[in-house]
């Protein structure tokens, strides 16, 4: 686990000061990035990584939009005389919401 404890300096009236948190595997690449606390936490800025056999990236967890579709599914209704399906499509509908994005 590193520790990196950030000061902002801008001006007196937006300084800002950050705690941040990293961990690492055993081949010393990153698992938890800019987390909260020593625990790996994420807060709403940190990733938590993981890695496939191979050493690349497979997952990356942060928190942020998440986007649900829905709909969009195309259904025969029917045939007309010569055979032919006639197909219809519901509409998509996209929803957003806050939380971890995977």
């Amino acid at each position: 686990m590193v520790y990196q404890d950030n000061h902002l300096a801008y001006n007196s009236s937006t300084d800002k000061d950050s705690d941040r948190w990293y961990q690492y595997d055993a081949m010393d690449r990153q698992t938890v990035v800019a987390g909260v606390d020593a625990a790996g936490n994420l807060g709403t800025v940190g990733h938590k990584l993981q890695y496939d056999k191979n050493g690349n990236r497979s997952q990356d967890q942060y928190y942020g939009n998440k986007v649900a579709t829905s709909g969009g599914e195309t259904v025969i209704l029917g045939y007309d005389e010569d055979g032919s399906a006639i197909y219809s499509s519901a509409p998509v509908t996209y929803t957003t919401s806050q939380g971890l994005v995977t």
